[in-house]
């Protein structure tokens, strides 16, 4: 655990003991029904599952008495010390917790009786082991989102955690969440913009992790970005996806039409026209639908070419939604221009940290 920029175990000096709380549940069945073609409807009431006439699953269930049962709910369950594992499994629930796992036996699929384990490792540290990828219900399966009594052990809660020491000074309380996703099944292709970004973008620009980059939310122009760092892997990210899907306009972004690692005025134009391609993110505070991201093609004339990414965002089918195609982040979109104008250091073979003021989450190359 991380308490004031300093990792804290059971090994560091005056820790006494690190206790640590996790609640997972999975609500899914009381959510609504997978809406796809709605877009993104979590924009407020007007473009909310109720006002778009979006059904509930299980929808047969009508009042909340009835609908709680749904919820797979095994209770807290608490940790504290090395090397030790609790699971969530009914017999070990909290006395007194009402738990609940709904279908102890389903006609296809898997019941779930259990929402994954936790464990320390050999200082205090939390490790926190999902479900199985287990799904099981009693309906016949309507869609690619399950149907009717249908559940699975994907899940998410809160983390608690106590730090005690042994000079008895007051004891430290923090809190987190984990959310445990479902199966990578192609886990060598990673996304053009995956959350390790998204997590990086939030802390650029609202919290000031990188002031040199950015500070108060205003990205600094003056900034160098670190071409096998920040722009490499965007490269190679479009590339993986040519394995998985025949699009010829992302394959054609990862050919060697130009040297993307050369910096020099000479290659400026050549960066500048790739850069264009890639659709700029949307005003966060703008809902209105004439956004960049509603913005398939790049036109110039008579000619028409599929803006980058070439990936979903909300909604790619019809034009009634927030998001219509996807966009790199705004980090991501600023480290991209900075390298389009010549802002970009090309360092082979080695580790640096020279604009960091603390790492990311991976920065080997």
């Amino acid at each position: 655990m991380t308490a004031t920029g300093t990792e804290l175990t059971l090994d560091s000096p005056n820790v006494n003991s690190i206790e640590w709380t996790v609640h997972l549940a999975n609500k899914k069945a009381t959510w609504y029904q997978y809406s796809e073609l709605q877009g993104n409807l979590l924009y407020g009431d007007a473009n909310s599952y109720k006002n778009r006439g979006v059904d509930l699953r299980n929808a047969s269930l009508k009042t909340e008495k009835d609908r709680q049962p749904l919820i797979i709910d095994p209770g807290p369950r608490s940790i504290c010390g090395a090397r030790k594992n609790i699971g969530f499994e009914k017999e070990n629930a909290p006395s007194g917790y009402p738990f609940n796992y709904p279908l102890p036996n389903v006609s296809s699929g898997t019941p779930i009786t259990t929402l994954g384990d936790l464990k320390t490792d050999d200082q205090g540290r939390l490790v926190v082991l999902g479900g199985f990828g287990y799904a099981g219900g009693n309906e016949p399966l309507t869609s690619y989102g399950g149907s009717d009594s249908w559940h699975d052990d994907i899940s998410d809660g809160p983390v608690y955690c106590t730090i005690t020491f042994n000079d008895g000074s007051n004891p430290i309380s923090l809190q987190a969440w984990v959310i445990v996703g479902s199966p990578d099944f192609a886990p060598e292709i990673v996304n053009i913009s995956n959350l390790s970004d998204t997590m990086f973008d939030v802390a650029v620009r609202n919290f000031d992790l990188i002031p040199q980059m950015c500070h108060g939310g205003t990205f600094d122009p003056s900034y160098a970005v670190n071409y096998q760092r920040d722009i490499l892997p965007i490269i190679q990210r479009i590339g993986g996806y040519q394995w998985v899907a025949n699009v010829q306009s992302m394959m054609a972004f990862t050919s060697n039409i130009f040297d993307f690692s050369d910096s020099s005025e000479a290659n400026k134009a050549n960066r500048l026209n790739n850069f264009s391609y890639f659709r700029r993110p949307n005003t966060k505070t703008d809902s209105s639908f004439d956004q960049p991201q509603s913005k398939l093609f790049k036109e110039n004339g008579d000619n028409r070419f599929p803006m980058m990414p070439l990936n979903s965002g909300s909604n790619s089918i019809s034009n009634e939604t927030i998001v219509k195609f996807l966009a790199l982040n705004d980090t991501q979109y600023f480290m991209l221009n900075q390298w389009a104008n010549g802002g970009a250091l090309v360092v082979f073979g080695i580790y640096t940290k020279y604009e960091f003021s603390g790492p990311r989450l991976s920065e080997f190359y």
